[in-house]
């Protein structure tokens, strides 16, 4: 289910700083309290303490966001596009950019075991063991390579990639060069592909849009399911409205480092 409003031109998912100032009256005596606040939120979004302060009274998640969204309301994404759109159709339709304008990509797998896939250069039979580090180098030639522990494991061949085999109960990825606590994925394939004929490559993360949602952690899980229903209403409208304005056959658009969405499509 998504948020459906025809009013709005975008919607951006973020925190909205709340400014709150209580006025002392003339004659004001010790025990008043002056509170004041101040932020540079964007001023479009849901903030996330007010949507669970809402919650706590009693609201649904379809009135939080309403209030949120004036003049929205909600709706299946196959009413909304079409069950032939990519968004529909497509069992992973979302590619999240994680890294842009490689040259080096250092991961590793924890408890368990991970697959390495080269475009042209031994396919998908890489297994990646957990304490091994690995990488996907370019060479400078528009040629790439993946390596563990410095030797080289595939032949030279497309900077074209994939790493394979996440799972929220096995295998997961942790990748250097994001935030930590940040950089650890049990979910979805990470993709390879270069915009510049092998120069760099960006990291993107293929997935789909419902678990896509599990990777927000904008609120904690403990929250009234009412807020969390309403941040995942935003989340998943979010995400299929940059999906859907990039296209389905957009190559990745290079983003600071950061879980970003980019575009959906890669073209092959």
């Amino acid at each position: 289910m998504v948020i459906v409003n025809r009013r709005l031109t975008t919607l951006l998912l973020a925190v909205v700083a709340l400014v709150a100032t209580v006025v002392t009256p003339a004659a004001a005596t010790e025990a008043d309290v002056v509170i004041e606040g101040g932020g540079w939120g964007h001023g479009i979004g849901m903030s996330q303490y007010g949507a669970y302060g809402q919650a706590l009274e009693g609201q649904t998640a379809e009135e939080i966001v309403g209030h949120y969204y004036e003049g929205s309301s909600t709706g299946q994404i196959n009413d909304q596009v079409g069950a032939s759109h990519f968004l529909a159709a497509d069992a992973t339709p979302l590619w999240v950019n994680l890294l842009a304008d490689q040259t080096i990509f250092q991961f590793e797998a924890r408890n368990g075991t991970l697959t390495a896939c080269h475009a042209g250069s031994g396919g998908c039979k890489n297994k990646v063991n957990p304490g091994e580090v690995w990488q996907f180098v370019t060479l400078g030639n528009g040629k790439c390579r993946f390596e563990a522990d410095g030797v080289a494991v595939t032949a030279a061949g497309r900077c074209r990639g994939a790493v394979t085999g996440m799972s929220p109960t096995g295998a997961q990825i942790e990748m250097s060069g994001l935030r930590p606590t940040r950089d650890e994925f049990a979910r979805g394939t990470v993709r390879l592909r270069t915009p510049n004929a092998g120069t760099s490559f960006h990291v993107s993360l293929e997935i789909g849009l419902e678990a896509y949602l599990y990777g927000l952690a904008e609120v904690p899980f403990t929250w009234q399911s009412e807020a969390l229903q309403a941040q995942a209403l935003a989340g998943r409208t979010y995400a299929a409205w940059r999906a859907t304005a990039a296209g389905p056959t957009k190559q990745p658009r290079p983003s600071p480092i950061g879980r970003r969405l980019s575009t959906p499509r890669p073209a092959p």
